[in-house]
């Protein structure tokens, strides 16, 4: 008798190749011919994918309509069919395939909303991570010290209001004066058991690129080619204090 996981691999590959090797292995019910058969596990295994990927990316589906997703999703489930017993993340490289389509003239912020809905599904199903911190300890020397970031923290700065658009996933566009072609920068971390999204300022997001990419606070002035405020330092600072999404790093000679 056939192992099942041989006989998993024999279906996605008929499947995917539209061969006949799978025939021998299926014992049909009722009054279904082999060949039948086949075809109904085969439409099964195509819907599974559809299913996979409008649970992935509900807003996606939300924006461009049922038609329109069925067929982008048939298009590329033949494209990239998945070999993955478990399709909880199925759709990985949907956001970059989404943008080789001719529909993102209608929807320039497709791509990055897929690439949001994906990033915030992930950190959704992550465990939280929070930091304690004394901050008064390190006020002296607070300009120099470099920081470690929580892995499920995300910033995104974007031309359009991707965030705004993500949120009429479950309710569809119910203002008629929805405008989302203005610029939008977001916060996105895990708070508790769900996600938090907090708007914030674009030297916000500038300040904490920097801050992620190692430069501490002296060398991000020195390196941002703005203007910055002494309030755009406060509320970043200030923001991700409350959020606790990020501690000192330890110098050489406090290892």
């Amino acid at each position: 008798m056939i192992k099942l996981k041989d006989f998993q691999e024999i279906f996605i590959k008929s499947v995917q190749s539209g061969d006949n090797s799978l025939e021998g292995l299926i014992v049909p019910g009722g009054s279904l011919s082999k060949t039948e058969a086949v075809k109904v596990y085969s439409g099964d295994y195509y819907a599974r994918l559809q299913d996979a990927l409008g649970e992935n990316y509900e807003a996606v589906w939300t924006v461009v309509g049922d038609d329109d997703f069925y067929s982008i999703g048939q298009e590329y489930i033949r494209k990239y069919p998945s070999e993955l017993r478990d399709l909880t993340s199925y759709g990985e490289i949907f956001p970059d395939f989404l943008e080789s389509l001719e529909i993102i003239d209608d929807y320039p912020f497709l791509r990055e909303l897929a690439l949001f809905e994906k990033e915030f599904w992930t950190i959704f199903h992550c465990e939280r991570e929070s930091f304690e911190v004394d901050w008064e300890k390190y006020l002296q020397d607070f300009s120099t010290l470099e920081f470690e970031f929580s892995k499920n923290l995300r910033i995104f700065k974007w031309n359009y209001r991707v965030n705004d658009i993500f949120q009429y996933r479950t309710t569809g566009f119910t203002d008629p004066d929805f405008d989302y072609d203005n610029p939008q920068s977001i916060m996105l971390y895990k708070g508790g058991a769900n996600n938090t999204v907090k708007e914030i300022t674009e030297e916000n997001f500038l300040i904490i690129q920097e801050l992620m990419n190692g430069k501490n606070l002296e060398e991000v002035i020195d390196t941002l080619d703005i203007n910055l405020k002494e309030e755009d330092i406060q509320s970043t600072f200030s923001l991700l204090q409350q959020s606790r999404v990020f501690f000192p790093k330890k110098k050489n000679d406090e290892l």
